[in-house]
């Protein structure tokens, strides 16, 4: 028994034994594992010693990018760092897998401003002395600009400026992607999202067309040649054709023959209106299978039908994402019809407020054309603007278009004039007073020789823009599109009619006061109250400043009297004056030596650094030009005369402006005889006389509107101009 227990223990003691050498053995194996485990993560920065990757932001990003690639990033841990830089090209190249277009940025100038052209080799270049806005902002009350001759909508690789973020990560696929894929991928516009619709003008494929087309040898493309390619490379062309194919079309008659279908089908005729009045011209049979040659061809029809209910149908269109109701209506210039006849659409006011507010409803872009009162006063003269003007003799067409803009149309447009129109921005909508012709025989009036095609670019339902392109022919009847047109289309700018607010009263003002005086010249208006100005014309160009030079002299004589570097009771040099009646004599007095002796004292050059760095006007003096703004600059100075404070030099400073006898000093007939007598008017002129004209006059005014409590500042400089000239325009902007 003894026995037994004492082996028990030894075998006890051996197993304890065992098993503490095999605890000892699995403790080394494991720290062993773990320290190799993870030393070798400590050596290689893995595991639980993984250092995070970084997220390197360049310079070249934004701080609004910055602050939406942080939000992304936020407590994000990477694995791998990640570098994010961004870049600015004109032309959009084909994208690394790691880059993103995220922003596109195009620039834009006034929608009556046609000087849309740039010329640029950097886009830091455009973005710095331009006006860009992101695309997203584009709409069609500004006018898009090209880039070296590309305009985005037509490109969308070019005519912008392009804004490209990259991300460079060596595990960018697996794990930045998937981070920033939603925020990065944008949708812009583009060939497949913007619809491209070319709204044309009056079509009259007739009476010598007729002729001309049997001197071609028959072949109607002959008409289209210079025009097709142009036409039909949008969408959707449109035109009114106010002329019916049939076998009796002469020479003498508003009827087309036949083979005419083939112009209309070369310009890639898509929508045909037929509001016009000379359709039913050669009988109803002509109407009615001009009707169904449109159809044979594919060719959608507006404002017109074979009886009174077609003709009255509005056209919807729903293309690339948006939709569209166009709407065409006669009135009061004949052809409509009223019953089972073939004729055009009668306008009505309630069916037209109807149909426009069921398609606004529907969320549609809503135009409407209106075939109008004609502008029968067309003279031979190259520059005659009688039709130029909206404001039909034969009735209300600016209030007629205007409403049907409150009835909720987005573009209404004149189809019945022959020779363009004005257009305007008005209310919530765009209005286009008439087109004039695109295809017809009116070769002896100028203005009938030409039209505007509206190209309008819509996307997501939404008007970007209507680019103007307007078209010419000759007595070869061939369209094509109209050259240099900027003289042109600055004309139909100038004829826009006075806004509903009053707000560009002014500039049209202006621009008739200009377009009707000759010689050279050049307008600043500027509204001191409100800090902006509000009519200019040429304010940029350079002047021969004559006399106006004398503004900069005394104002800085005005200074050093005020701060006690001169004594205003000192003589002025030579001249037998005290400097204090010679600042008020250079002024006043058009011959005076006290100016060019106040120059002198000043110092030329040292006047030169005065106006650039403390008036912060950048030109100089001695050169005796400047622009029309840089002297409304300086009248401002004046104005606040804020470094003048001595209470009878002030006095003294206004008196000189103000009080120049008018029947002595004929430069007081030039500005303030045109203002009423509650008008105060601060002036001084600059001139010369030849003897037979007016080489310079030139002349600068604060004006003083007593009962309205209105403060301006005019400037007028001219070559050629007389001062019964400037008086014709003070009486024009007399209305404050």
């Amino acid at each position: 028994m003894k026995k037994q227990v004492k082996s028990e223990r030894k075998n006890q003691k051996r197993e304890r034994k065992y098993n503490k050498h095999v605890f000892v053995m699995f403790t080394g194996f494991f720290v062993m594992f773990f320290a190799v485990f993870f030393g070798v993560q400590f050596v290689t920065k893995t595991g639980v010693f993984k250092i995070p990757g970084v997220v390197e932001y360049s310079a070249s990003l934004s701080e609004a990018e910055v602050d939406m690639l942080e939000n992304i990033f936020a407590e994000k841990v990477l694995d791998a760092d990640v570098k994010i830089s961004a870049r600015n090209v004109l032309e959009l190249p084909e994208l690394g897998s790691n880059e993103f277009l995220y922003e596109v940025y195009v620039p834009v100038t006034d929608f009556y401003d046609f000087n849309d052209e740039i010329l640029a080799e950097s886009a830091e270049e455009i973005l710095s002395n331009y006006n860009t806005i992101p695309v997203e902002e584009l709409d069609y009350s500004s006018r898009l600009m090209k880039i070296n001759g590309k305009y985005y909508l037509d490109d969308f690789n070019a005519g912008a400026v392009f804004r490209i973020i990259k991300f460079e990560s060596e595990k960018y696929k697996d794990e930045i992607l998937p981070l920033v894929a939603e925020v990065m991928t944008k949708d812009f516009p583009s060939s497949e999202s913007v619809l491209t619709f070319a709204q044309t003008g009056v079509t009259a494929l007739s009476r010598g067309m007729n002729a001309k087309l049997s001197q071609v040898g028959g072949d109607a493309r002959y008409f289209a040649e210079n025009i097709a390619e142009f036409l039909s490379s949008f969408d959707l062309t449109h035109t009114s054709n106010e002329s019916s194919f049939t076998d009796f079309a002469t020479s003498k008659n508003i009827c087309s023959n036949k083979k005419f279908i083939d112009t209309l089908v070369a310009i890639g005729l898509d929508i045909v209106e037929l509001t016009g009045n000379h359709n039913q011209d050669c009988g109803d049979t002509a109407a009615l299978e001009t009707i169904d040659k449109y159809v044979e061809n594919n060719i959608k029809i507006v404002g017109g039908g074979k009886t009174a209910e077609e003709a009255a149908k509005p056209l919807e269109i729903s293309e690339k994402g948006s939709n569209i109701t166009m709407l065409a209506y006669n009135l009061s210039t004949g052809g409509a019809t009223y019953d089972a006849t073939p004729g055009a659409n009668q306008y009505y006011e309630e069916t037209a407020t109807a149909e426009i507010k069921a398609a606004k409803e529907r969320g549609d872009l809503v135009i409407v054309d209106i075939q109008y009162y004609e502008c029968n006063g067309y003279a031979s003269t190259y520059e005659d603007a009688t039709c130029d003007y909206a404001d039909s003799a034969a009735g209300d067409q600016i209030g007629f278009f205007r409403h049907l803009v409150d009835l909720g149309a987005d573009v209404v447009v004149g189809t019945s004039a022959h020779q363009p129109q004005t257009f305007e921005l008005y209310g919530d909508g765009v209005i286009y007073y008439g087109l004039g012709n695109l295809f017809f025989d009116q070769v002896w009036w100028p203005g009938t020789t030409r039209s505007l095609v509206l190209v309008h670019y819509i996307y997501n339902g939404r008007l970007l823009q209507t680019k103007i392109v307007p078209t010419v022919y000759d007595n070869n009847m061939q369209t094509e599109v109209m050259k240099d047109p900027q003289w042109f289309l600055e004309r139909l700018v100038n004829a826009r009619p006075l806004a509903a607010d009053g707000s560009n009263t002014a500039q049209i003002r202006i621009n008739q006061w200009a377009s009707s005086t000759g010689g050279k010249k050049g307008v600043i208006f500027y509204d001191l109250d409100e800090s902006r100005v509000i009519g200019k014309y040429n304010a940029d160009t350079k002047f021969e400043t004559a006399s106006l030079y004398k503004l900069f002299v005394v104002y800085e004589g005005y200074r050093k009297v005020q701060n006690g570097e001169w004594d205003g009771e000192a003589m002025a040099g030579s001249t037998g004056k005290t400097i204090a009646k010679c600042l008020d004599l250079a002024i006043r007095e058009s011959h005076s030596p006290c100016a060019e002796t106040l120059w002198e004292m000043i110092g030329r050059e040292s006047l030169d650094i005065v106006v650039q760095n403390d008036f912060g006007i950048n030109l100089s003096v001695g050169e005796l030009s400047a622009t029309p703004r840089e002297i409304m600059q300086m009248m401002k100075i004046y104005y606040e005369h804020n470094e003048i404070t001595d209470e009878k030099l002030i006095s003294t400073m206004e008196d000189s402006f103000l009080n120049q006898p008018t029947t002595t000093y004929n430069w007081r007939q030039g500005l303030p005889s045109g203002f009423s007598d509650d008008v105060l008017v601060y002036n001084k002129v600059g001139w010369n006389y030849d003897g037979s004209k007016w080489t310079i006059y030139d002349d600068a005014a604060i004006l003083d509107f007593t009962k309205s409590g209105r403060h301006f500042i005019l400037v007028v400089m001219t070559s050629g101009v007389s001062y019964q000239q400037i008086r014709k325009l003070a009486d024009a902007l007399n209305m404050y």
